[in-house]
């Protein structure tokens, strides 16, 4: 019917084939030939494989979308699962990182071995959060230095030990240090990382905390090998013998006198009474085999903050500054060196025992006889007699004594200088009583009141001193004043029976608290007391004092 003809039938026989097309569901040619009329024919011809086809996409789509939905259903239930476990380590964690005894921490250990990779994971996390956090004296500080100490050990113990190095250096607030130092061997670590790293590393800070720390462990235990164990022992006497930094020279002392090595000690000791120390070192050992540390000029905080507990009016604390080179004994005066000075024929036991029951007339006669000892000439001794030449009332400190050659105690300032050691802290190994066994013998760690320990049988401070907070107390030249701790005045004071002189340093007998680097007793100068002690001292005015070649002691 169209009017063009190019669009009509061209005759009956093309209209029969169209009908043909239209009976087979095929295209007719009357048409416009559409997307949706071509399917539309394609399905009416293809009606069975297309129903099946329809059926098998349905099918899978239905396939796909269960698939789908248990995936998510196991998706949720291990990220579930997984929440719960970090949950659980998390829990773990903080029960390990807030512990102080070792079975504890070990006990969550052994929890967490379920999950290394996560728990080392946690670790991480966690000690990065507590390192960043402001060191001060507050208990907040404390705990966060705790669990420090023991994200460390955990991640120590899980084969990551460098975590741990940067943690031993010196610092003002050194707890984090002392409790790995000391808790790591308890808490199981293995003391072979140790040994790697003592042959590697160069700052002599962490030097001496691996020494120390090396001297908690069996000796057996560092080396099981018997040769190779003696050879270890080699090297650390030879950095006894050679290390320049006093606190390293201390550090290798003690630990070989925990792996009974005193024999070997005491050879070379007297090899250097005739051999002084040179090119740098920081220490030297005189003729009465006595080893001392040289400290250098300094600015420290003297006496207690407001915060800190049994502070005492006269403890008020102040910026001193210590403007001259002086070296300190690092233990205190043993009753075997006094009996070479006593003439004593006593050859009874205790000869590395602190002596005591020494007034502060006797000790500064002792330092003139140990600068007579060493030739130093009389003129340069420290302390005057009094005028029938006895040591006893009236007996005095010469002016300028700080600028004198010979042998003297320390001044109070200058005890408190190298207690501390470069720490603010309550003790120089940090705020915690608990861990003042590790470094005096005090009240509550003798068997009676009446015990002292061997000198250095404890850890030494970072500058190589040991018994600063223990055994005895020991005297200083100063006069106790008590309205002016700044001690500018009273050495010359006219002394008499009554005369005070300062002590410092706690003793046997003195419970925690009187230990503090900052507590002061005082004595009259002729009173002999069972718990006191001392220690000598001695100016280094120069390079060549002494044999040594003189190095800023703060440093390091």
């Amino acid at each position: 019917l169209a009017k063009e003809r190019d669009q009509r039938y061209d005759g009956a026989g093309s209209l029969a084939d169209d009908i043909s097309r239209y009976l087979n569901n095929e295209v007719v040619l009357a048409r416009p030939p559409s997307t949706g009329y071509r399917l539309k024919k394609s399905i009416r011809k293809n009606k069975g494989p297309f129903l099946f086809g329809m059926t098998f996409v349905f099918v899978l789509l239905v396939g796909l979308a269960l698939i789908s939905q248990l995936y998510l259903q196991t998706k949720k239930a291990h990220q579930q699962a997984q929440k719960a476990l970090d949950q659980q380590l998390r829990a773990g964690i903080a029960l390990l990182l807030k512990s102080e005894d070792h079975e504890d921490f070990n006990d969550a250990f052994q929890f967490l071995t379920s999950a290394p990779e996560h728990v080392e994971r946690l670790a991480v996390e966690e000690i990065k959060d507590l390192s960043e956090l402001d060191e001060d004296c507050t208990p907040e500080a404390q705990i966060a230095a705790n669990r420090l100490a023991n994200t460390a050990m955990l991640l120590f113990r899980l084969g990551q030990p460098e975590f741990v190095w940067p943690l031993l250096k010196n610092k003002p607030h050194p707890q984090t240090c002392t409790m790995i130092v000391n808790g790591l061997a308890d808490r199981k670590g293995r003391p072979q990382p140790l040994v790697s790293r003592l042959q590697a590393e160069q700052n002599p800070g962490i030097q001496q905390a691996l020494l120390l720390c090396l001297g908690t462990f069996p000796r057996d235990s560092v080396e099981p090998d018997p040769v190779a164990r003696e050879q270890f022992i080699g090297h650390v006497l030879s950095i006894y013998e050679n290390h320049k930094n006093g606190g390293v020279h201390s550090a290798a002392r003690w630990l070989l006198q925990q792996w009974d090595k005193r024999n070997e000690l005491k050879k070379i000791d007297e090899q250097l009474q005739t051999q002084p120390k040179s090119g740098g070192a920081e220490w030297f050992v005189n003729g009465q085999s006595q080893t001392f540390v040289v400290l250098g000029p300094g600015e420290f905080l003297m006496g207690s903050p407001n915060t800190e507990s049994k502070l005492l009016p006269e403890e008020k604390q102040h910026s001193r500054t210590i403007k001259h080179r002086f070296a300190l004994c690092t233990t205190e005066v043993t009753r075997q060196q006094w009996e070479r000075f006593a003439r004593s024929q006593d050859s009874s036991d205790g000869g590395d025992f602190p002596i005591r029951g020494v007034n502060w007339q006797q000790a500064v006669e002792y330092c003139n006889w140990l600068s007579k000892q060493d030739g130093i000439s009389k003129d340069q001794w420290c302390y005057k007699p009094n005028a029938e030449g006895e040591y006893s009332e009236g007996t005095q400190v010469k002016e300028g004594f700080r600028q004198l050659a010979g042998y003297r105690l320390p001044t109070e300032e200058e005890w408190e200088y190298a207690c501390r050691a470069g720490t603010e802290t309550r003790f120089h190994f940090g705020d915690s009583e608990l861990l003042l066994e590790k470094y005096a013998r005090f009240e509550a760690d003798s068997s009676s009141r009446v015990s002292t320990a061997p000198i250095a049988s404890f850890q030494p401070n970072p500058w190589g001193l040991f018994d600063m907070h223990g055994n005895v107390m020991e005297w200083c030249t100063d006069a106790y004043e008590e309205e002016d701790i700044t001690l500018e005045k009273g050495q010359q004071i006219d002394p008499s029976e009554v005369f005070l002189r300062v002590l410092r340093g706690g003793g046997f007998s003195a419970t925690p608290p009187n230990c503090r680097a900052a507590k002061r007793w005082k004595l009259p100068a002729s009173l002999k007391n069972q718990s006191v002690g001392f220690r000598v001292c001695v100016t280094i005015s120069t390079p060549e004092s002494h044999g040594i070649r003189l190095v800023n002691q703060l440093d390091w």
